[in-house]
């Protein structure tokens, strides 16, 4: 288990602003520094397991841990009905229309 919380709804704000999903223990408070990245740590055909983490939270992250995929934070990142699109660079958005051969998986 990582020490960033996974995003299953929308991500937690503070003034406005996407926050840093990390907390150091489960259930101690997440760090709430402005969130710049969203972090894919799975993916699968149907669904992308993530958080939204700061520059600092970030780089720990490259150091230590393997993820998935990653694109800089977006205003469709983390906002309800909106999926993660495959890509140079990956990034976020509504779903393709039916004919669209962009691959979306949903965010949990």
């Amino acid at each position: 288990m990582t020490p960033f919380r996974e995003d299953r709804t929308t991500a937690a704000t503070l003034a406005g602003e996407i926050r840093c999903g990390y907390s150091p223990t489960s259930g101690a408070p997440a760090c709430e520094t402005r969130a710049t990245w969203h972090l894919a740590w799975t993916r699968t055909p149907e669904e992308v397991i993530h958080s939204l983490i700061c520059d600092l939270h970030m780089g720990w992250v490259q150091d230590d841990l393997t993820y998935a995929d990653r694109h800089p934070l977006s205003a469709d990142c983390g906002m309800p009905g909106t999926g993660w699109h495959d890509g140079t660079p990956s990034h976020c958005g509504p779903p393709p229309s039916d004919d669209a051969p962009d691959p979306v998986r949903s965010l949990r």
